[in-house]
Order: C-alpha cells, then structure tokens, then sequence
C-alpha cells in the first residue's frame, strides 16, 4: 500500500476547500437571482404592485369623471324642465343664442375699437 505524503494530503484538502467554497458562492448567486426574479415579478409583473398603483389611479379618475357626468347630466335636465316650461327661459335663450328678436323690435351692436386704433 502506498503512503500519502503530506504535500499530496495538503494539496487534496487544499482542492475540497476550494471545491466546497465554489459551491457556496453558487448557491449564494442561484439564491439571490432567484429572490431577483421573484421580486421582479411581484413589482412589474400582470398582478404586481406597481400595476396596481396604475389601476387605482385610473379607477379614481374614471369615478371622478363620472361624478362630474352626473353633474353635467343633472344640469341638462333641469335646462330641458325649463325649456319645457319656462317662457322667460325659453325667451333668453333664444335672445342670447339665437340672437332672435320680436316683430318690431331694433338690435344695435357695440363694436369696440381695435387695439391697434387706439395706439
């Protein structure tokens, strides 16, 4: 049987340490990689916390919006009751949209001066 000389038992323990820290800084970069990619996915991913910020932010709008649609609606309809019903209504809206006016009566425009004139 052959002896192993010292040089040879200190160069094979040198090898497994070195072998052994290898795999440690292996599975330090596989299990960090790993938690990278899992809170990649939980950020940016379908269902992640930065598209849930998005959509909030755009169901708040949208209820805004229409908050103020129903408002918009609500005076439009209180305009049509009035138009229905309401004669002096009916007669200012078509003075002041339509620029009607009654048999006999006289329209006289005021034209300011340009500016330029005036200069």
């Amino acid at each position: 049987m052959s002896m192993l000389q010292p040089d040879n038992v200190m160069k094979s323990l040198s090898d497994d340490t070195a072998s052994i820290e290898k795999k440690k800084k292996r599975k330090k970069v596989l299990f960090w990689s790993v938690i990278t990619v899992i809170a990649m996915t939980i950020i940016f991913g379908n269902y992640g916390a930065y598209q849930m910020v998005v959509i909030k932010r755009q169901k708040m709008s949208l209820e805004n919006e229409i908050v103020q649609l129903k408002k918009d609606q609500a005076q439009l309809i209180k305009n049509r009751e009035r138009i229905k019903n309401d004669l002096t209504y009916i007669e200012k809206v078509a003075r002041e949209k339509y620029s009607m006016v009654k048999p006999g009566e006289h329209v006289y425009q005021v034209i300011p001066k340009d500016k330029e004139t005036k200069k």
